[in-house]
Formats: C-alpha cells, structure tokens, sequence
C-alpha cells in the first residue's frame, strides 16, 4: 500500500496503469462507466470494481515488478557507461 486513497488519481482525471490494463480486456462496461466524467464518489467505486476483475492490478504488478528487476542491471551499465566516457574524455592525444 503506497498510503494513497483508491480512486483519487481517477477523481482527478488521471488513466493509471491498472485502469489501462483493464480496459484493454473490457467488454464495453468499464469504458461506459468512464465515458461520463467528472467522477462521483459513487461513479468512482463502480469503476474500481472491475479493475481488479480484468487483471488491471495483476498486471501493473508484474510490469512492476519487471521494471524493478532490470533496474539494478540498467544503474549498473549506466555506471560502467559513465566511467568510460570519463576516461575517454581524460586521454590526452
């Protein structure tokens, strides 16, 4: 839990990934719900239900956790990347 209240992003408008993923495996309904906003609290609560139903948060979460797995490995070549440029950039010819 990131200590964000569910739905805040949406009530302001903002897509998320779960909300993206979701719909891309939605019959019509999801998209219905979202055709009319602003939100209301009600509306908002609606919209949530199915996120989690079409895999919406599954997915955020294994992209997630891809993104978090390669990271250590793309900080490291960026690492090694710098330090030769450094080197490069110290050569006297």
């Amino acid at each position: 839990m990131l200590g964000k209240t569910v739905g805040n992003d949406l009530r302001q408008g903002v897509f998320t990934l779960p909300l993206v993923l979701a719909l891309q495996q939605d019959d019509g309904k999801l998209a219905w719900l979202l055709s009319e906003p602003p939100y209301t609290g009600e509306q908002v609560e609606r919209i949530i239900e199915p996120i989690g139903r079409l895999g919406g948060l599954k997915g955020a979460r294994q992209i997630a956790g891809s993104c978090t797995r390669g990271a250590p490995r793309d900080i490291q070549a960026r690492d090694i990347l710098t330090r030769t440029v450094r080197k490069l950039l110290e050569l006297e010819y």
